[in-house]
C-alpha cells in the first residue's frame, strides 16, 4: 500500500498525508499566520484549563 507523504511549511519534515486522525493534511489556502494562530489557541486553551479565563 503506498502513502502519499506531505512535505509541511519550510522545515521539510514529511509525514503521510493521513498522520493527524486520518483527515488529510491541507494547505491553507488563505495565507493566514497559522504557526502563529494555533499558539495563542494552544495559550488561551491553557488558561481556560488554569481558570484564568472564564468562557
Amino acid at each position: 500500500m503506498f502513502m502519499r507523504t506531505v512535505t509541511l511549511g519550510s522545515t521539510g519534515i514529511s509525514t503521510v498525508q493521513n498522520a493527524f486522525g486520518a483527515l488529510p493534511i491541507q494547505r491553507c489556502p488563505y495565507e493566514l499566520p497559522t504557526p502563529q494562530l494555533l499558539r495563542e489557541n494552544w495559550e488561551d486553551y491553557k488558561n481556560v484549563l488554569a481558570g484564568k479565563v472564564q468562557v
